[in-house]
């Protein structure tokens, strides 16, 4: 059968795809995958999307499961709790918009409900994520933990159908962990699988516990089907891979072929490092990392989204190009989530420019960043930061009002702050304009202190 590739860089090509290749990929997601005979499965991906064909088509004649299909494109939802599958895969963006949804009906909800949902989750966390980590959970929350499934947890997975969900996926590129532990806080046991539509399956989570910050390990092979996979890493970060059935080439472009295989190797375009365990961590598509000074390549986009997650930083902005000679990176603080924990922790301040700056602050955001760059590079990971000194308004230009970052204009506004973070200042004097609310006009002024990270050094 041909397979189109998404033509996110060029017009989609036909990836041909034998029987075997087929039959090879079935096996190493049934590998991966706690999959059983009279699954239940709800096939409403089209079949031209490759992980269809393995899941939807061979495993389900394979094994056998029994497939369903939804009413209609609007009836997925709502057949999804019907059904209750056995099985659910998704994209990353339909996890995170789930969990969007979820989060959004509670804030919707009354102040009981909220509350006990908000108090499930957390006993949900303190056990399943636990056990998920290899931590042991504390003895309370697993006492309290039937009474949080009867309140909170089978409700809200009975709402959007995970009642009977053993085998949840994420397939394609990586999701944020802080997705991941909300389902299974929820006691749903989502797992990441990663692959492409040229060369298959490539690495999955499998077993109980795994490394949510990672794709997982390199899957296995049915020695009927090939070598063993294995994995190189280009200077630039690239992933390239053999084994298995391998790539077969694309419909009519043997030129199109050939760009992308080298040496016996399959060319994945896609940026990743490896822990030392021995999983993948996705990165970006080398495409679209950034090159530093010494023209070592960096993924700012990774290094953003996963500080986002962190919900004492509501905006990220990543410096480092081809002019600066290493990562550094503005951070614009969660005012209502940080004054909140500042004042459980009796922290004193007065305004959004004083708890910015104040050093309990910075050191809580100092080890936010130092837990993201354990997941990157040495020469990738972030090494000075500030903390913007007001919180970025859309009023002022300085966001979409989608709440993008507008670079070009922060660059702008506090080039004295970037130059000073990048000169090795500790101390930086920026005047910044701000409007009012009535509409007057003023500056702001504010001492900024740039911090270093430990255990990074520039170069």
């Amino acid at each position: 059968l041909l397979t189109y590739t998404s033509g996110t860089t060029s017009k989609p090509k036909g990836v041909m795809i034998s029987h075997r290749w087929l039959m090879d990929n079935a096996l190493r997601m049934r590998s991966s995958l706690p999959l059983q005979a009279g699954m239940e499965y709800m096939s409403y991906t089209p079949l031209a999307w490759i992980t269809e064909q393995l899941l939807g088509v061979t495993l389900g004649l394979t094994l056998p499961l029994v497939i369903n299909f939804p009413e209609g494109p609007d009836q997925v939802l709502p057949n999804l709790r019907e059904l209750a599958p056995h099985i659910v895969l998704f994209g990353p963006r339909q996890w995170e918009n789930i969990a969007a949804t979820i989060e959004a009906r509670m804030l919707a909800a009354s102040w009981m409900a909220r509350g006990i949902y908000r108090w499930g989750i957390r006993i949900g966390h303190d056990v399943h994520v636990a056990r998920l980590e290899g931590r042991t959970a504390p003895w309370l929350s697993r006492l309290l933990l039937p009474v949080a499934e009867a309140l909170a947890l089978h409700p809200v997975r009975d709402q959007f159908g995970f009642i009977r969900s053993n085998v949840a996926v994420s397939g394609g590129t990586a999701m944020a962990p802080d997705v991941f532990r909300l389902f299974h806080a929820m006691g749903v046991h989502l797992r990441n699988i990663y692959g492409c539509s040229e060369f298959g399956l490539i690495a999955g989570h499998r077993g109980e516990r795994y490394d949510l910050e990672t794709v997982g390990p390199l899957l296995d092979v049915d020695p009927a089907f090939g070598a063993p996979l294995e994995s190189r890493i280009e200077d630039n970060g690239e992933l390239l891979l053999r084994g298995g059935t391998g790539f077969l080439g694309y419909w009519g472009k043997p030129d199109k072929t050939a760009t992308i295989q080298r040496d016996g190797w399959y060319v994945s375009g896609d940026a990743v490092r490896k822990t030392e365990r021995g999983e993948l961590v996705y990165l970006d598509r080398v495409e679209h990392l950034v090159k530093l000074a010494s023209g070592h390549p960096y993924p700012p986009q990774f290094i953003e989204t996963r500080l986002r997650f962190s919900p004492f930083i509501k905006d990220v902005m990543v410096l480092g190009d081809a002019t600066r000679p290493w990562v550094g990176a503005l951070i614009n603080i969660d005012m209502a989530v940080t004054s909140r924990w500042a004042e459980e922790r009796r922290i004193a301040f007065s305004t959004f420019t004083d708890l910015s700056q104040r050093p309990e602050v910075r050191q809580l955001v100092q080890g936010e960043i130092r837990r993201i760059n354990q997941l990157l590079p040495e020469s990738s990971r972030v090494v000075r930061f500030a903390n913007f000194p007001k919180e970025l308004d859309p009023d002022e230009g300085e966001l979409t009002r989608t709440r993008k970052l507008r670079r070009e204009f922060l660059e702008v506004r506090y080039r004295a702050l970037i130059d000073g973070l990048y000169a090795g200042a500790t101390d930086v004097a920026c005047d910044i304009a701000v409007t009012y609310q009535d509409g007057r006009q003023g500056v702001l002024h504010a001492n900024v202190v740039a911090t270093d990270i430990e255990g990074t050094h520039t170069p």
